[in-house]
């Protein structure tokens, strides 16, 4: 039989396998919190510095290290919605593959706009064709698109999010959840005009988006269960 220990010659007709060892759903969640800790210490050595130099490593800008491990995070998560889709495909649950593969092109879309900032060049062309008023009272045009676009996905995706509610309810749940804190990282907090505007806001609304991209990573692995990662070696 295929152990986590290494190599099984007898599981392939052509060669060898690796059988590599995955990490547990647990050790990859406190990954992901210590990765959040370090970015919170790197902004607050950056800000109480007050070095240009270090902005870089600042929460607050569109191309930072902050932002570049948010793209990598959704990266993962897009990859991991992928696989799982790979696995209800193969047991004939096609509703399930259809609303995660639909969900792995989404994560990677924002992925992408972690760094490339297509929301921001959706704000500036639909506010300079005059499609929506300059002062949207503190949300950016392109929540308002992405809101659209949401409702329709949600639509599109609802038998599949049903189907993995009966097979995967917790974790489907609590890739809700993630999403949830997301979306109040990334649009709710900015529309709380008592929060103080500088660096404490910004710390305020940035932890919750990674926070919410993290809770869905864990939770999307979890649906993987137990199954291996095999490499036939030739």
């Amino acid at each position: 039989m295929a152990t986590h220990e290494g190599i099984d010659p007898s599981t392939d007709r052509d060669g060898d396998v690796f059988v590599i060892r995955r990490p547990s759903p647990r050790a990859l969640l406190g990954t992901l919190v210590v990765s959040l800790g370090v970015l919170v210490l790197l902004d607050a050595a950056a800000w109480a510095s007050g070095r240009e130099s270090l902005e870089r490593f600042s929460l607050d800008g569109e191309v930072t290290v902050a932002t570049w491990w948010a793209s990598v995070q959704l990266l993962l998560l897009g990859t991991l919605f992928g696989f799982v889709g790979l696995c209800e495909a193969r047991i004939g649950r096609g509703k399930a593959a259809w609303t995660l593969t639909v969900g792995a092109f989404v994560a990677v879309y924002f992925s992408i706009d972690e760094t490339a900032a297509f929301h921001e060049t959706i704000t500036a062309t639909l506010t300079a064709r005059n499609v929506f008023p300059a002062d949207s009272g503190g949300i950016g045009t392109w929540a308002i698109v992405y809101a659209v676009m949401a409702l329709g996905l949600l639509a599109l995706t609802f038998p599949g999010i049903r189907s993995l509610l009966s097979t995967h309810r917790n974790d489907t749940l609590l890739v809700a959840l993630g999403g949830a804190i997301f979306v109040i990282g990334g649009l709710m907090v900015e529309m709380l005009d008592f929060l103080p505007v500088g660096h404490g806001r910004v710390v305020i609304e940035e932890i919750p988006e990674f926070a919410g991209i993290a809770v869905m990573v864990w939770a999307t692995y979890r649906m993987l269960e137990d199954r291996e990662i095999r490499l036939p070696v030739r």
